[in-house]
């Protein structure tokens, strides 16, 4: 039987979390709490929780997991990450995380992998903490948000982190962060409904036209949320590439042609017409399970929305349960 991996879960360190209230002061920042007694970091113009028991607590997580049937979680962070920190503070506060990360994953063998946290408002120290934590701390892959302070994945300054993630055989899992559109999305959550998935999907546009794929096709990245809006407009901007001069962006082919690279996907689509359509989209290879834990945006139960899709064989339910991350993050299933 294939190991169940959930590879979109959120953790907060506590010497983490410590570390973001004590630096929040000098950053302008404050800290409060919710109705129902859980942190909320206000940091930058954005907010870091609520944080509960459950974003930190290991033997409470490990509950969980298991009455959701996940074997193993691979760690993240949430945003805004430590882009907001000046990079000295970003480096601490990065070492910090991985090495908690790592720690877990020692404490708890096969229950906790982890992708790392990167300083990358400074390219040179983001690489430098890539190389530690894959190639000193053992961790699976890295954690980047859908642009860095603003800058999008084409900017030349990302390119040689790209190029070193490549040399190392890094995956990146990408989440949104700093999404765009904020001064239109007003009240209901917009920014997190709407601004999430719009993000990922300039995320993925970005790396494609701007031709990062096209130089790096080795380049594995996974994006949350079901790859956001991208993978139901991509028909779209293949008819945008086709049709006018200016969509052709620094790319030889279709902007689809690079989705059969090495893109992947997680499974939080809260739809299952619409992660049947993903699958069948981009094929059952593509796809890991995710969850968002422990977040309210998430899917804290993903198991059965792969098990209810009749469209799949065992054999593909299986790949998506954890198979496709054991093979990606080079994991014993």
């Amino acid at each position: 039987m294939t190991k169940v991996i959930d590879i979109h879960a959120h953790y907060l360190p506590q010497p983490f979390i410590e570390a973001v209230k004590e630096a929040s002061a000098h950053y302008g920042g404050n800290v409060t709490s919710d109705s129902e007694g859980r942190v909320v970091i206000h940091i930058q113009g954005m907010d870091m929780g609520p944080i509960g028991k459950e974003n930190f607590d290991l033997r409470r997580r490990l509950t969980d997991m298991d009455r959701a049937g996940i074997d193993m979680q691979i760690l993240s962070l949430t945003v805004p990450m430590v882009y907001w920190a000046k990079p000295e503070l970003a480096v601490t506060l990065a070492r910090l995380v991985n090495d908690e990360y790592a720690r877990a994953a020692k404490d708890y063998p096969g229950r906790f992998g982890g992708f790392a946290t990167l300083p990358l408002q400074d390219i040179d120290k983001g690489i430098e903490e890539m190389e530690r934590a894959i190639l000193d701390l053992g961790l699976q892959g890295v954690y980047i948000g859908s642009n860095i302070n603003g800058k999008d994945f084409d900017h030349p300054e990302l390119r040689p982190f790209f190029r070193r993630a490549v040399a190392l055989n890094v995956p990146i899992f990408v989440h949104p962060a700093g999404v765009v559109g904020a001064e239109r999305w007003g009240k209901h959550r917009l920014w997190n409904l709407l601004g999430n998935p719009f993000d990922t999907a300039i995320a993925m546009a970005k790396l494609i036209l701007g031709g990062v794929l096209e130089e790096l096709p080795d380049l594995t990245v996974c994006f949350a949320h079901g790859g956001g809006a991208f993978p139901y407009l991509k028909g779209r901007i293949d008819h945008g590439y086709k049709a006018r001069r200016e969509s052709t962006g620094e790319i030889p082919k279709l902007p689809s042609a690079y989705l059969e690279g090495n893109i992947y996907y997680d499974t939080i689509l809260h739809d299952d017409a619409a992660l049947a359509f993903l699958i069948a989209s981009v094929g059952s290879d593509k796809v890991l399970l995710g969850s968002d834990y422990p977040y309210a945006m998430g899917d804290l139960d993903p198991v059965p929305a792969i098990k209810r899709l009749s469209s799949l064989s065992p054999s593909e339910s299986e790949k998506i349960l954890g198979g496709n991350a054991a093979r990606l993050l080079n994991l014993d299933s």
